[in-house]
């Protein structure tokens, strides 16, 4: 028996309390999944997750007797949510699934945790701790997570059958935690299901796709997803990977955006334009994020001989954000002017952009009527003030316009 110590969640008060309550009505209650997972890794443990064979209603019943907040977010599959000091724990009935159909699950409540691990997707994630800290591990997954090994429980071909969202999961959990070759079992069946995928709704598609780009590094990952010839059915195309190469191994914190991640596959594939719409369309995207999407794959970057004068032009027309994007973009297709892309970054850290002073009230003040001879004037002066370093203030610029010095 593997015992996890030291643990900082798993002796937390918000924990503690969870506990207490179920101790306290005679019900049993393990911690499972990620949690165990990444505690056993070391890494940071972010959502807590429990199981018990309690029912739905006799876990709500629980918490409110222990003056805990529940939540019936999925009574009908299970899961009830404990808010405890601000923090969501999700608890929910041992479940054995009754019938399938790629992608929901009918299911029925058991009481043996053994049938509750057959149904997770894979041996990593089918780890149970007690409140001891005495983790249960059916399928060798502890093994596997510190190997790097993603496996299937069962029958991998069997699971995608049962759910086609487990083929992105694949990929996601190779990107995450995932060492050396993938399982070629694994990568064998996710190819051969790779048309369940086209069932799956564009919101879990995106999900997935999102957390495999925000991990560390995605790079194997996404080579082994065009191995396995998904490609067509996530963005609708091949991309070459070269770029998105770079960009991972780039420490600048933005390098690690997913989408800027994933415009740097699109402006790399064979039909960008047509995979960045069907990208939009397919992932549901939101209008901000198929905004930003557009703008990266379609934006003219700067060049690694801009001019000091230039690179501050090019920042006060982007802003430091798309500017910096652009940057990393550039960069990762023209890797040789790194020094000149070091600049650039350096430039957006450090320089405060100047709002320019004067606007076209200011200028009818002076005495011009209203009309696009403002607009001229505006322009002009602006102009003056860029090759000036930013230097002149408002008084300076208006006094330019009354000397007609335009």
């Amino acid at each position: 028996m593997t015992q996890l110590e030291h643990v900082a969640w798993l002796n937390a008060p918000a924990t503690q309390t969870l506990v207490a309550a179920f101790e306290q009505a005679g019900q049993p209650l393990r911690f499972v999944g990620g949690a165990v997972r990444d505690a056993l890794l070391g890494r940071a443990v972010g959502d807590i997750d429990a199981a018990t064979p309690a029912h739905p209603n006799d876990i709500m019943r629980i918490l409110q007797q222990a003056g805990i907040r529940a939540l019936p977010t999925g009574l009908a599959h299970g899961t009830v949510t404990a808010l405890i000091d601000k923090q969501h724990i999700e608890i929910t009935t041992l479940r054995k699934d009754v019938e399938t159909d790629g992608r929901h699950a009918t299911v029925d409540f058991t009481d043996s945790w053994r049938e509750d691990a057959l149904r997770r997707d894979f041996t990593m994630n089918a780890l149970y701790c007690t409140p001891q800290g005495e983790v249960t591990d059916y399928f060798g997954g502890i093994e596997d997570a510190k190997a790097g090994r993603i496996i299937f429980i069962g029958e991998a071909q069997q699971r995608i059958e049962e759910d086609a969202l487990r083929i992105l999961r694949f990929f996601r959990f190779f990107a995450g935690y995932g060492t050396g070759e993938p399982d070629a079992t694994a990568l064998a069946a996710c190819q051969a299901g790779r048309g369940q995928l086209d069932q799956l709704s564009g919101e879990r598609i995106q999900q997935e796709m999102r957390k495999l780009l925000l991990s560390a590094e995605p790079l194997a990952a996404i080579q082994a997803l065009q191995q396995a010839e998904i490609e067509p059915h996530v963005w609708a195309g091949t991309c070459q990977t070269d770029a998105l190469a770079i960009l991972q191994a780039n420490p600048h914190p933005q390098a690690h955006d997913p989408w800027l991640r994933l415009a740097a596959l699109l402006r790399c594939g064979e039909m960008p334009a047509k995979q960045v719409a069907f990208v939009l369309k397919r992932w549901r995207m939101s209008n901000k994020d198929a905004e930003r999407l557009s703008a990266l794959v379609e934006a003219d970057l700067p060049d690694g001989l801009l001019d000091e004068a230039a690179q501050k032009r090019w920042l006060r027309f982007h802003g430091a954000s798309r500017f910096v994007s652009q940057v990393l973009l550039a960069w990762a297709n023209q890797p040789d002017a790194a020094s000149a892309w070091q600049a650039m970054l350096a430039l957006a850290d450090q320089w405060e952009i100047p709002t320019f002073p004067v606007t076209g009230k200011d200028i009818v003040g002076l005495g011009h009527g209203a009309g696009p001879d403002i607009g001229t004037i505006l322009l002009e002066l602006e102009a003056y003030w860029e090759d000036n370093h930013y230097a002149p203030d408002k008084n300076a610029l208006l006094a330019r316009v009354e000397r007609g010095d335009l």
